[in-house]
């Protein structure tokens, strides 16, 4: 038997309306009179349905009545806001002009390189200007730089300008002979590139008595090496490439993962020579251990057998 019952809401939210007290008041006496021991109520009010609950647990509390209570399940509000991932930004590119020992005020220096830009049509490859705190005139490109620093250069008499890329590219060097030492290196790749902007960061012994190097450029610098791709330093000619970008796990030491994807053992604290708690690295006494391998070497090295896949499929992957 099936009964439909209106209730009308009471006044104060916080307290049961009238309406349904009567209501379930009246349900009582009728599941007594039909002798029922069971109750099962649709409420269709899922806001509400604490407030019957509460006055059915009232009603029917010196009963032997069972009541399951059926609301209807409360769907989440449509979210309207729909956020936009934002695209990376690609580093920017900056010409710097110097304004020391100019008779022009910046004003004035600014005004002559904007007139110079618009005849050329260059205009639209300038993102922004600003003042340094030394007093230099900088212009954040877009594109374009060695367009806009020639024609800065040519137009402007005494001018000093010059390009700072704050994009930083890792290169390594290859098959350099035994003896060519880290300032020969530097000084062979700043004659060939003819910028200043090259450092070697390290220099390593390699297999058969040779040695490798890891050198750091500007992003121009480091396409137009790659694209040389051989160089003659000393004795022997070596072979410059753009270092690999292997994607690696900082909680667990494995490769094609980042942290907060990470199901592996947390390896936050222990060293990475050894794999041990309780100390770091550099303070390290203990044989090299890799435990992602279970073998005598460090984590990561080139023996390092994940370390090698991770790195073929990197390189695979390069377009």
């Amino acid at each position: 038997m099936v009964y439909q019952i209106t209730v009308e809401p009471g006044k104060d939210s916080n307290e049961p309306s009238e309406s349904l007290y009567n209501a379930t008041t009246l349900l009582k006496e009728l599941a007594i009179d039909q002798n029922r021991s069971n109750l099962m109520i649709a409420h269709a009010n899922a806001q509400r349905s604490l407030e019957l609950r509460k006055t059915l647990e009232c009603i029917f509390a010196n009963t032997n009545i069972a009541i399951q209570v059926s609301t209807p399940q409360r769907q989440p509000a449509p979210n309207t806001r729909q956020l936009k991932r934002k695209d990376p930004k690609e580093p920017s590119t900056g010409l710097v002009v110097s304004c020391e020992g100019k008779e022009k005020t910046y004003a004035e220096l600014l005004m002559d390189i904007k007139n110079k830009l618009q005849v050329a049509g260059a205009l639209d490859k300038v993102n922004s200007v600003r003042k340094t705190k030394a007093g230099d005139l900088v212009l954040s490109l877009k594109e374009g730089e060695m367009e806009v620093k020639s024609i800065i250069t040519e137009e402007i008499e005494r001018t000093n300008a010059r390009i700072v890329d704050h994009r930083r590219t890792i290169l390594h060097v290859k098959q350099l002979d035994a003896i060519t030492t880290a300032e020969e290196l530097q000084e062979r790749l700043r004659a060939e590139t003819g910028n200043e902007d090259v450092t070697v960061r390290s220099m390593r012994p390699a297999y058969g008595e040779t040695q490798s190097a890891t050198v750091e450029a500007n992003e121009a610098t480091a396409k137009h090496l790659c694209k040389i791709g051989r160089l003659k330093v000393g004795m022997v000619y070596c072979f410059v490439s753009r270092r690999l970008d292997v994607r690696r796990c900082h909680r667990c030491w494995s490769y094609g993962h980042i942290a907060s994807n990470c199901r592996g053992e947390d390896r936050r604290n222990k060293c990475y020579n050894c794999g041990h708690e309780g100390h770091i690295a550099n303070a390290c006494k203990n044989p090299a251990y890799c435990p992602l391998c279970k073998e005598d070497h460090r984590a990561g090295t080139g023996v390092c057998r994940p370390f090698g896949k991770a790195l073929r499929q990197a390189r695979n992957a390069q377009p």
